[in-house]
């Protein structure tokens, strides 16, 4: 998976940034999301992907991150995040952080947590949720 230009999106679609180091992670992610109806931007690169939403912070309205990248991890994209965009939902994934499971993530902004392997409808049913609050 190549990463994206942040493009405009159309009056009503919902634009989600996808940042995960592995490909086949941002692949599948993408599909499923666009299957139900969103417009994804994604990135394998957390540096990258923080350039390109400084670039276009307004087009974006919810971000999904990996935690454990190289780079910036995705407590360091979404603290960089929310300097720009206090109020941007954000979902952290993670598949083995312990470290995050004793923080008070909502004090850090961060909108959701999710512990990967992770129900692919309950991704859904999240993202549906923080995108319509």
């Amino acid at each position: 998976m190549q990463n994206q230009k942040i493009e405009e999106p159309g009056p009503t679609e919902k634009v989600i940034l996808l940042v995960d180091d592995e490909p086949s992670i941002t692949g599948f992610l993408s599909v499923l999301l666009k299957m139900n109806g969103y417009k994804v931007v994604s990135f394998n690169d957390s540096i990258e992907a923080l350039n390109a939403f400084r670039q276009s912070p307004k087009t974006i309205d919810l971000v999904i991150t990996d935690q454990t990248m190289p780079g910036l991890t995705g407590l360091e994209l979404t603290l960089e995040i929310l300097l720009l965009r206090p109020a941007m939902p954000i979902i952290l994934v993670t598949g083995f952080s312990e470290k995050l499971l004793h923080l008070d993530i909502i004090q850090l902004g961060i909108s959701a947590f999710m512990k990967k392997p992770f129900n692919n409808d309950l991704l859904i049913e999240t993202v549906s949720e923080l995108l319509a609050a």
